[in-house]
């Protein structure tokens, strides 16, 4: 373990670069509203960039930022007229959609899974995040003796 200075070092070596071979930890946020969730999120100046999922630091092809993209948060953190604001989630929701940055992942869809009938609880408990799937659904399945042949 190696401890580092958190705003010369860690912030923009560890946290900003995606090309970091390591673990790094860090204080998630309660991001104070929808235009300020989508800032952390998407904005490419956004001090978040926690995951290749929902990078904050978007490049088009030849590293060029998305400058439509930023200009729509900056007029979305600006805006005061819920209505509008309204639309403008919106019209970033749909430039997000073409733009197709990251691929949309759906917790609820039902994966296939094979278990052997004996297993009791199998497929009832969705586990949350996908990386500790096992941690979360394996303590909640028993094994049948009354269904499982002899």
């Amino acid at each position: 373990m190696k401890a580092v200075e958190h705003s010369p070092d860690y912030v923009p070596n560890y946290n900003y670069n995606q090309a970091f071979d390591g673990i790094s930890v860090f204080v998630n946020t309660t991001y104070g509203g929808v235009a300020n969730n989508i800032r952390s999120n998407w904005h490419s100046g956004s001090v978040q960039d926690r995951t290749p999922v929902a990078p904050a630091k978007i490049n088009k092809p030849g590293g060029a930022r998305d400058t439509q993209l930023d200009s729509l948060i900056d007029a979305l953190l600006r805006e005061t007229n819920q209505p509008k604001a309204v639309k403008l989630t919106h019209d970033i929701q749909r430039h997000l959609a073409d733009q197709m940055y990251t691929v949309p992942f759906s917790y609820k869809a039902k994966n296939l899974s094979l278990t052997y009938p004996w297993v009791g609880n199998a497929g009832v408990y969705k586990a949350w995040v996908v990386t500790s799937a096992p941690t979360d659904s394996y303590p909640n399945l028993w094994f049948d003796k009354a269904k499982k042949p002899s």
